[in-house]
C-alpha cells in the first residue's frame, strides 16, 4: 500500500493525470480480485468502510427480493 499513500494516489473519478493513473490501478486490482475470486470484474464493489458495504449488501438483498420500497437506493 505505501506507493498509493505516497506517490500513486488520485481521485479515480476525476480528469486529472494523477487520478487518471489510480483508475487504471483500481481497474486492474478489481480485475486481480475477480480472478483470484471467480467472478466478473463487474461485481467486485470497492467501498470506503464498513457501514458503506453493510448498506451496498442489504439493498442488493432488497433488490434482488423484488422490494418495491422506494426509499433506498442502489448507487
Amino acid at each position: 500500500m505505501l506507493p498509493y499513500l505516497t506517490s500513486e494516489y488520485g481521485n479515480a473519478n476525476s480528469a486529472h493525470h494523477l487520478d487518471q493513473r489510480a483508475k487504471v490501478i483500481v481497474e486492474d486490482a478489481r480485475e486481480q480480485i475477480a480472478a483470484i475470486i471467480g467472478a466478473e470484474p463487474s461485481e467486485i464493489i470497492f467501498t470506503s468502510g464498513g457501514t458503506e458495504s453493510d448498506n451496498a449488501v442489504v439493498q442488493g438483498v432488497m433488490a434482488l427480493a423484488g422490494d418495491k420500497n422506494e426509499l433506498y437506493y442502489l448507487p
